[in-house]
């Protein structure tokens, strides 16, 4: 009996585990879509704009996280909001960090790039 119990909870495990990949893939993103949500949450209230208007500014941008288009200028815009590497320079300074990993998390970081977008837009107060 306890052979049969360890079969069925083998066989059981094994269809779980189909199940649990699918749900899993869906409940990454959305995990994903809440830390945009609460990226976007954030940012909006330090720069005193509605939210919609950066979710705005986000679906024009049309960029997604590790993203980099190259303009005929010679520049690239990076991440989900396409900032324009022309401001790595001046954003590595606010971060107190260096142009390498201010090019990196603006390119693969969400909330930093928004964080980036809305200073270089002139939407902060400070």
């Amino acid at each position: 009996m306890k052979s049969l119990s360890l079969l069925t909870a083998t066989f059981l495990a094994l269809g779980l585990t189909r199940i649990s990949h699918a749900q899993t893939a869906q409940d990454d993103a959305f995990v994903q879509g809440q830390r945009v949500q609460a990226c976007l949450t954030a940012a909006a209230s330090n720069a005193r704009v509605p939210a919609g208007v950066l979710l705005v500014l986000l679906y024009v941008e049309n960029g997604r996280p590790g993203m980099v288009s190259t303009n005929s200028n010679g520049t690239v815009d990076l991440g989900p909001m396409q900032v324009n590497s022309t401001w790595v320079r001046k954003v590595a300074a606010h971060w107190h960090s260096t142009p390498l990993r201010t090019y990196t998390a603006l390119r693969d970081n969400v909330c930093a790039n928004i964080d980036a977008e809305i200073s270089q837009k002139g939407c902060t107060s400070g």
